[in-house]
């Protein structure tokens, strides 16, 4: 790839990072309006004798990577533009056409944001050029524009863009602005100049004066003017007079406007040289300092600047305090395109509200990546204001991707900041890396139960976030006339209510508004569980989370239950007894005790009992008596014991008249342990207020559902100690949402927050600041990891070699008066690099397919069809590539007839004492293929109906490599395996880096990757959940016929299926079809016989061993 087209792309990328805006995230329609250096910079043309793959063929990677028709659209796919993708080409004013080109799509409402730039990179970079008088090159390598001694202009390297947007979208969404374009005006000079490569002073006049008007500033206003200025002795002099005249249209006022020339620091870059001068013009309107221009010293002769509006800027000047801040930008472009551009300030920010604490998050693809992204940060926070975090927090999360490596923290300063920043890089150093989220991860929410409750319980989460303060109000509005104390008055401990919350008839609706709220505040950042789970009155909060009951219905349902319970005769008592269930259960029976039970099950050794106070006394004391551990509940009612069965008539009935729907996602019971499977029902809630609460059975089947991370609906912990307990296996995070002893709430809930990130849930973080108004700013973008791959020159490959000869994997044709046909090659891993993923027992082993592509190109070149097929192969040797050097191989063709001919694949290494080796034989047959094989479709559904088990591809390659077939990423490409009873179904997909490698027909690595499913279909491999030990390896022996339908297909289906089973047989034939995705067969591999072989058979001993 051309380095103008890598840095483009990463420009861009840090230009949506600059701006605050998620690259591949933008919330609008955006366009991209690029333009980059041509053949003069072009790393192609310089690269172009040096290596094989270049210049490449229409549509190639070389092409692709290359060549400036793809810059634009290269960005918009790899960042999801969907805008209008335009390449701009006016030589030097290529970037600022750009702009204004893009400027015009938005004022056009074809888009709502627009990217803008160009990228100039030199190859090679180290060059030096011969000064000859006369030239546009400065002879002593300096930029004098405006000067008397300017000789010249020097070229440079840049890459820029900008992201613009219409001011009024601008400012409502809080972003980032430099400054704002207020007109800007693009024209040619046409033919009425000296020759096409002057410039003409009417031309840019009219861009001048039409760009003014369109602004509506009168030359008075502008005090810089970023000049085109590249230091020519004929350039210079036309430019100003240039703008004298525009001037001159509405102001008469003399030396008044600041010009300077950006070439004068950084030299003349060609298509990218207007962005450096309107970054430059942005920044010094931002900034209010209009920055100096180098290298002027005596002004140029034929520039009246005297009687001019105009003078060279020589020092870094302060804005004038009493002017506004209004500049233009003049570029022109090699050919007589010109662009002229007026700016002005942007308008001050709007006041946000800041927040008490915020949550930081930063990430990267690589570890590394992450360390310098965080030490970038902590760096840049050296210049930053505690104001300023809440729109530092925001910007980092919304306005950023989120790799897989991944940091959170819960601040509230920038010196806290800086601070978690150094202790995160001083584990890292000390080893202990930051999360890598690569796992998938399963969330499930987890509501207390009576007793967690306390006054206050959410108050500040009420205060700050308003999704849960929304919930909370409605709520109380639904229990007005339900409840004799207000809601708010019961949560807070107002007006007088203070104890109301520990009452039982207000405990329980208040717990599950809390918990509603709260399910809907997740949610609203994008947590969403997969599985629920309530303790005692959380079931009813689970419930409404399952989707089982409406918001009105559920709460309906436990202000009854709660009023019917508070409307008990108050007595009773509950104990937890540290013990396990059948001790305590056999206590109970042996005492007669029948206004007693077990209540609940809460952990393995942890029961809680529940019934009349002198029963519950009398088992406490037995249990003490005998050292078991024991402690009293405080509570008003004795709960899920018999002492609520006078109640159970009226809940039966009033829970009979609500309305319930299927579950939407998995409830798991505590009444029964299970998932809840058909609708709950009245005579469920009655046993669940009569029955104990079996926690430990609900954490067991969460568990088995796969959950991996637990969330606390509810105030405290409680039950994430409890479920500790239950669940033993580690990696689980354990999280809750409200205070507990040791923060407050918003930690508490941020906290959770963050490490869910960290594990490596998407978090919705554009809905997570909605309600905060929050300002973008510019941050530290990505820090993007450059690995070389630069292409050197290629000492192996003739100079003149063809592209076409490079994909013809049979070679040329030799000259021979023999009877045979033989082509020759040379094979080598150099040559094609791909082949060293191909190892077998650690060797790089020429691919089997690799073999009959290449007999499929004799075959082409010999019979003239593509319909040959490839029969009664026979493989007699391995093909093992040295690691440096070729092989020379040949293809010998003896004709049987005008149809058929016998063929011999064959190699010798380069050193003398080599001797030729057979590796193939077999024959080949024009027209071969026969209408049976073209017509073959796939069925999908009733092959995947019959292969029921899916298999992972990373322990499935991970199996292969255990038993000796090491695969590299360009032959890893199944990415889907199914298998059932002797077949298997496989999705392959050709590695993204070979995609560029248009040969005819499907991909030897691709075919090769398909063959790679046979071992799904041999028993000792076993079932693939773990590596085998000691498994042996089976190698393809021999194959009955092979057919390639020239499909140049990327992405394949494979169907194989196993051979009827022979008794005692040493070989397994299997049948593989390689299909398109529209189902056509691309590929058959018919009668693949493959054989347990020991790893000498690949070495100098190969032809002793037993290979049939």
């Amino acid at each position: 790839m051309d380095p103008q087209h890598r840095l483009l792309l990463e420009v861009a990328w840090e230009a949506f990072e600059d701006a605050g805006y998620r690259p591949g995230g933008a919330p609008r329609s955006a366009g991209v309006f690029v333009g980059m250096g041509g053949v003069v910079s072009s790393y192609l043309v310089d690269r172009l004798a040096s290596s094989a793959e270049l210049p490449g063929y229409t549509g190639s990677v070389a092409h692709i990577g290359n060549d400036k028709d793809f810059s634009s659209t290269r960005i918009s796919y790899k960042l999801n533009l969907t805008g209008p993708s335009v390449n701009v080409q006016t030589a030097c004013s290529t970037s600022l056409v750009a702009v204004h080109l893009a400027c015009q799509a938005i004022l056009a409402g074809e888009c709502d944001m627009a990217l803008a730039g160009a990228a100039t990179v030199r190859v090679p970079q180290h060059v030096g050029y011969l000064s000859r008088q006369g030239d546009i090159l400065s002879p002593d390598g300096h930029c004098r524009a405006f000067d008397a001694a300017a000789q010249g202009t020097i070229f440079g390297s840049g890459v820029g863009a900008v992201l613009l947007k219409d001011l009024q979208s601008a400012i409502a969404d809080h972003d980032n602005i430099y400054a704002v374009i207020r007109g800007s005006a693009i024209n040619n000079d046409g033919a009425d100049k000296v020759s096409y490569t002057s410039s003409s002073v009417t031309g840019q006049t009219r861009a001048m004066i039409e760009a003014m008007s369109i602004a509506g500033i009168s030359p008075d206003d502008i005090g810089y003017v970023e000049c085109h200025g590249t230091g020519t002795v004929v350039g210079d002099p036309l430019e100003i007079d240039a703008l004298t005249r525009a001037f001159r249209n509405g102001t008469d006022r003399r030396g008044f406007c600041a010009i300077t020339s950006v070439k004068t620091n950084i030299g003349h870059l060609e298509q990218a040289a207007g962005m450096a001068a309107l970054i430059k013009a942005a920044l010094a309107v931002r900034e209010g300092k209009i920055p100096a221009s180098l290298n002027f010293r005596t002004p140029n002769r034929k520039i009246d600047f005297a009687n001019s509006p105009f003078f060279v800027n020589t020092e870094c000047r302060n804005w004038p305090a009493d002017r506004p801040r209004v500049a233009a930008v003049n570029s022109l472009g090699l050919g007589g395109t010109n662009a002229f551009l007026v700016l002005d300030e942007a308008p001050p920010a709007a006041p946000v509200r800041d927040q008490p604490l915020n949550l930081v998050t930063l990430s990267g693809r690589t570890a590394p990546a992450l360390r310098a992204s965080m030490e970038r940060h902590r760096t840049a926070m050296e210049h930053r204001s505690d104001n300023e975090l809440s729109d530092i927090c925001f910007t980092l999360s919304s306005g950023r991707g989120h790799f897989s490596h991944r940091f959170a923290a819960v601040v509230s300063s920038i010196a806290q900041l800086r601070s978690v920043l150094s202790e995160e890089l001083e584990k890292d150093a000390a080893g202990d890396h930051a999360a890598s989220a690569n796992e998938r991860r399963r969330v499930a929410f987890l509501f207390s139960g009576q007793g967690s409750q306390h006054v206050g319980m959410g108050a500040e989460l009420y205060r700050h976030q308003p999704i849960y303060r929304a919930v909370i109000d409605r709520c109380a509005a639904l229990l007005r006339d339900q409840l004799e104390l207000p809601l708010l008055d019961v949560l807070f401990g107002t007006a007088g209510a203070d104890d109301a919350i520990h009452q039982t008839a207000y405990t329980q609706p208040a717990l599950f508004v809390v918990q509603v709220a709260l399910i809907e505040l997740w949610r609203s950042w994008g947590i969403v569980p997969e599985m629920v789970l309530g303790h005692s009155v959380g079931e009813f909060a689970a419930a409404h989370c399952a989707g089982v009951y409406s918001l009105e219905t559920a709460l309906s349902l436990i202000t009854k239950r709660a009023r019917l319970m508070q409307s008990l005769p108050i007595g009773g008592a509950m104990a937890s007894i540290f013990a396990d269930e059948r001790t305590v259960a056999s206590v109970i029976k042996k005492r007669k005790a029948e206004k007693l039970a077990v209540a609940a099950v809460n952990a393995p050794g942890n029961v809680v009992v529940s019934g009349e106070g002198d029963a519950v006394t009398a088992v406490v004391k037995h249990f003490e008596t005998v050292g078991v551990r024991t402690q009293p509940l405080t509570v008003s009612h004795a709960f899920h014991s018999p002492l609520m069965q006078p109640i159970m008539q009226q809940l039966g009935s009033f829970a009979a008249t609500t309305s319930a729907n299927s579950t939407k996602l998995p409830w798991v019971s505590t009444l029964y342990g299970t998932v809840v499977g058909e609708m709950a029902d009245a005579q469920y809630w009655c046993d669940h207020a009569r029955r104990p609460v079996r926690f430990v059975e609900g954490m067991n089947t969460i568990a088995a559902l796969g959950a991996t991370d637990f969330i606390e609906i509810g105030p405290g912990s409680t039950l994430l100690a409890l479920g500790r307990q239950c669940v033993s296996a580690d990696g689980h995070a354990w999280l809750g949402s409200l205070a507990d002893k040791r923060q407050g709430d918003l930690k508490r809930i941020l906290l959770s927050l963050g490490e869910l990130y960290r594990r490596g849930y998407d978090v919705d973080w554009d809905d997570f600041y909605r309600p905060l108004n929050r300002r973008r700013i510019s941050l530290p973008t990505y820090p993007f990891e450059h690995h070389r791959f630069w292409l050197d020159d290629d000492a192996a490959r003739p100079r003149q070699r063809t592209a076409a000869a490079s994909i013809n994997l049979a070679g040329s044709r030799v000259r021979s008066g023999l009877p045979d046909i033989q082509f020759e090659t040379t094979y080598s891993l150099a040559r094609y690099q791909y082949l060293d993923d191909h190892r077998i027992h650690g060797m790089p082993v020429l691919p089997l397919a690799f073999g009959l592509t290449a007999l499929r190109d004799a075959a082409r070149q010999h019979f003239g069809t593509d319909r040959a097929a490839i029969a009664n192969v026979q493989y007699r040797q391995a093909m093992v590539l040295p690691d440096d050097g070729d092989r020379i191989v040949q293809i010998i063709l003896r004709p049987a007839d005008d149809a058929t001919a016998e063929f011999r694949l064959m190699s010798i290494g380069s050193e003398p004492s080599a001797s030729w080796q057979t590796h193939m034989i077999g024959m080949i047959r024009a027209n071969g293929t026969v209408e049976r094989v073209e017509s073959a479709e796939l069925a999908i559904d009733r092959i995947k109906s019959r292969c029921p088990t899916a298999i992972s591809t990373e322990r499935y390659y991970a199996t292969l490599s255990a038993v000796g077939l090491q695969y590299g990423p360009s032959f890893r490409a199944i990415q889907e395996l199914w298998q059932g009873n002797d077949e298997v179904l496989a999705h392959v997909d050709l590695p993204a880096h070979l995609l560029g490698e248009n040969a005819p027909g499907l991909h030897p690595a691709l075919l090769d990757a398909c063959l790679h499913v046979y071992p799904a279909l041999v028993d000792a491999h076993g079932n693939f959940e773990q590596a085998p030990t000691n498994a042996p390896t089976y190698l393809p022996i021999s194959l009955e016929r092979f057919h390639s339908m020239a499909s140049e297909a990327r992405t394949v289906w494979v169907h194989a299926t196993r051979r009827h089973r022979q008794p005692e047989s040493e070989t397994i034939a299997i049948d593989i079809a390689v299909h398109q995705e529209d189902g056509s067969l691309a590929a058959m591999l018919e009668g693949l016989s493959v054989k347990q072989l020991p790893p000498q058979a690949l070495g100098p001993m190969a032809e002793r061993v037993d290979w049939l």
